[in-house]
């Protein structure tokens, strides 16, 4: 095997995913880039994801194995001191690199200096493999990829390449067992710019398995502590049923059919944190209106059972303060 350094590492971390792992090794090495290294780090399986990662010959493969379980953020964590790439690009284990990844978002890169981390849209298969419809997108430009995680991880991690030694000074943290990924985003936007790509690069699989299906309850207290953190940079006083709350708005599908209680406050928290930033100028001002009209229409459409009074109020009196900026740059 070579010893010059690749220009990108693609980093998984594997956990007793035998099903999935020859379509993902098989994308990775279908790259239309040659130019990189694979890291795997196994985190204790007991499948055989060991023994089919051993089966391939190509020299790019570099396995590692944790000698027992450590979890997601150490096992990241390891992933990143291994690597020797430039660019590291990340994906998990049951997922499908799309064969101009690479590629297309190395270009960016070298064409856009202030970029420390860039993601892409994606769509989702099943466990058999079947495209699902839906395609997933985020926000493009930085503004609103900042604006947007003060409610939710506007980067999907699957698609997220970053440049290596802004990822190897930042590190994952480990108290953070679920949300890891979205914990460090929060950090890197201190750091430099992060962008979306408006294309679809990823296939991200959806099954039984995943962890995030499984350990809701934990992912719900972690983004809780990162909406805290964002909240007090903003001077906002909250309670932790506000914080329930502010991680529920962007899943309204979390929410109950008719709940006219959240709605009302709902309206007035997204107007206090719209004022909070005039204040303190976290966000880009603009980027933050049109993510808070994004969000408070997904509810206001959630909320159409509520009686026609409440709707009523909530359209004619709170949307249309902030709906206008949405026809306002940064579109993306």
């Amino acid at each position: 095997m070579s010893t010059a350094a690749p220009r990108v590492t693609v980093f998984i971390p594997v956990y007793n995913r035998e099903r999935y792992l020859v379509e993902t090794l098989d994308s990775v090495l279908a790259q239309s880039f040659t130019d990189f290294e694979v890291v795997l780090v196994d985190d204790g399986s007991v499948d055989r994801s060991i023994e089919i990662i051993e089966a391939y010959q190509d020299p790019r493969i570099r396995l590692f194995r944790n000698e027992k379980n450590l979890g997601i953020p150490r096992t990241r964590n390891r992933g990143l001191e291994e690597a020797r790439g430039e660019f590291i690009a990340l994906l998990d284990s049951d997922d499908i690199m799309l064969p101009k990844r690479l590629q297309t978002q190395l270009d960016y890169f070298d064409a856009h200096a202030e970029c420390v981390g860039l993601g892409s849209w994606s769509q989702y298969i099943n466990a058999e493999g079947k495209v699902i419809k839906r395609l997933c997108t985020r926000p493009l430009s930085n503004q609103k990829i900042k604006a947007s995680l003060l409610f939710h991880c506007a980067v999907h991690n699957r698609t997220f390449m970053a440049r290596a030694s802004v990822l190897k000074e930042l590190g994952y943290n480990n108290d953070f067992t679920r949300c890891q990924d979205y914990e460090l985003l929060m950090r890197l936007a201190d750091f430099g710019e992060l962008h979306n790509l408006p294309k679809r690069l990823v296939l991200g699989r959806k099954h039984d398995d995943q962890i995030t299906f499984n350990t809701s309850t934990v992912g719900d207290q972690k983004k809780c502590l990162i909406a805290a953190e964002a909240l007090l940079k903003l001077g906002v006083k909250f309670t932790a049923e506000d914080l329930q709350r502010h991680i529920k708005i962007a899943r309204p599908k979390a929410l109950a059919e008719t709940d006219p209680d959240f709605f009302l406050w709902a309206a007035d928290w997204l107007q206090m944190l719209l004022q909070a930033n005039r204040d303190k100028r976290v966000y880009n001002q603009i980027a933050l209106a049109q993510v808070v009209f994004k969000m408070w229409l997904r509810l206001a459409i959630k909320g159409w059972g509520v009686t026609g009074l409440t709707k009523t109020y909530l359209f004619k009196r709170r949307l249309n303060v902030c709906a206008l900026a949405y026809l306002l740059p940064p579109y993306g």
